[in-house]
């Protein structure tokens, strides 16, 4: 190829690059250019609260925090040490079998995962505690942290804090919207099938959290601590059934709780040197 012609067939490679290169950033830019508004009013998102994006499961992913702050008693924390965001909702209205109460939903997201945990508490809003409900969650995509921010899939979220989630193409727009108390029965009663199996050693944590915190009556006391691997149903060895272990004190003592991947759980007594085999899901 003579050198003319070479510089011509340079400059048009450069020149497509850069075609090629805007419309990827157009299109990158037109796919986080995601509205939410929260019972009509709208969500400000900017540099320092982070942005929606769709991600490639084409779920759209927000920094959830900037939401909750338009949301009615939903708090937003981070446990470092389990690396995962927990949302709480408090005091949300419900009626079950006409009986008014009130609920607490909890949603636990583990970072790098496609399980998240749902946990919800009924009471009377004066401190008696009737029931409370868990199961584990499965997405299609996974929550993440981006920017120092964590990025959960807002429909997904917010469905499971109690919300209504709909979709304005016109403006694409995420409508989040609070429903009728009498959402309470349908929500509860909504349980994942029995044979999820749990992937990973945080929703495996949740388990073992959570059983902690009914076992000494709804305390509030939720910290456990990893001490390995077991294989096992229920205390009975068997090599096609893993799951994890873990600790924690009370009153002084240890007590040791087992969590499998079929999410059963049970947990040894210390105080009376034996373990105590209970299905719990």
């Amino acid at each position: 190829m003579k050198r003319k012609n070479m510089k011509r067939f340079l400059a048009a490679a450069l020149a497509l690059v850069m075609i090629l290169s805007c419309a990827v950033l157009m299109a990158s830019a037109e796919s986080s250019n995601v509205n939410v508004s929260v019972d009509g009013a709208s969500v400000d998102f900017n540099s320092d609260l982070g942005t929606p994006f769709i991600d490639n499961q084409s779920r759209t992913m927000v920094p959830f925090r900037a939401v909750a702050n338009f949301m009615d008693n939903v708090e937003v924390s981070w446990n470092n040490d389990a690396r995962e965001a927990i949302f709480i909702r408090s005091n949300v209205p419900v009626i079950v079998e006409d009986t008014d109460m009130y609920a607490d939903v909890t949603v636990r997201f583990p970072i790098g995962t496609n399980q998240a945990w749902q946990n919800i508490d009924l009471h009377n809003g004066d401190g008696r505690w009737y029931f409370s409900y868990h199961r584990f969650l499965q997405m299609d995509t996974q929550s993440l942290l981006k920017g120092g921010r964590t990025y959960a899939p807002i429909r997904f979220l917010a469905e499971d804090l109690g919300y209504e989630v709909g979709w304005d193409g016109t403006t694409r727009t995420v409508l989040i919207d609070s429903p009728a108390a009498d959402w309470g029965e349908s929500f509860i009663g909504k349980y994942g099938p029995e044979d999820q199996i749990v992937t990973s050693e945080s929703i495996a944590r949740c388990y073992a959290s959570e059983f902690r915190r009914l076992i000494e009556g709804n305390t509030g006391n939720t910290d456990v601590n990893l001490v390995g691997e077991c294989t096992g149903f229920l205390g009975r060895e068997s090599d096609d059934v893993t799951g994890w272990v873990y600790d924690y004190k009370l009153d002084g003592k240890e007590m040791v709780v087992y969590v499998n991947d079929k999410g059963q759980t049970w947990y040894h007594d210390s105080t009376m040197d034996k373990d105590v085999y209970t299905i719990w899901r």
